[in-house]
């Protein structure tokens, strides 16, 4: 199961949610957008895109921040076990420009059993440019722990200079 979807859940009862508080904030480019001769900014996406569980990704529908590290804070579904996380980002073939600098490269993963609590490190991955559109990622044996809320820290990216795109998170494992 994912821990981190939104819509995973008992009836009356929410799935995973995101913490908006400590979450980086969204990404606002400064370029205006003209349709019909008319310029207007598009809002930015807020960072729930990444939890909805959209198995077709699409350029551009994705939760966009500047700086690093980025912060994304889930309250998951449910209390799990972390066995691996999986990240999304389009790949350079469905990409208008052929190129996904702005897919994360390095990230960490840490889990917390209450808000209250310091951060558990569960591991520190690569995100393959060249690869698979959603890679899946196994929390090393030793840091596999019971959490309710888990913190993805995106280091850095594959060049982007403004902004890093996230499209699609998963948190995987077994209920605690």
């Amino acid at each position: 199961p994912n821990f981190a979807l939104e819509s995973q859940g008992e009836p009356l009862q929410t799935g995973a949610m995101i913490l908006a508080k400590t979450t980086s904030k969204p990404y606002q480019s400064h370029r205006a957008c003209r349709l019909f001769g008319v310029s207007f900014r598009l809002p930015p996406m807020g960072p729930n895109i990444v939890i909805k569980g959209r198995t077709h990704l699409n350029p551009g529908q994705c939760w966009a921040f500047a700086d690093f590290p980025g912060r994304l804070d889930i309250a998951l579904s449910h209390k799990a076990n972390i066995t691996h996380v999986s990240l999304g980002h389009i790949t350079k073939m469905v990409s208008p420009t052929s190129s996904i600098s702005s897919a994360p490269r390095e990230f960490s993963v840490y889990g917390k059993k209450h808000l209250e609590d310091e951060e558990s490190h569960l591991g520190t991955f690569l995100y393959d440019q060249d690869g698979d559109q959603l890679q899946t990622f196994k929390v090393p044996d030793e840091n596999v722990g019971s959490y309710d809320f888990v913190t993805l820290k995106v280091n850095s990216n594959w060049g982007n200079p403004e902004y890093t795109c996230l499209y699609h998170i998963k948190v995987h494992g077994e209920l605690a």
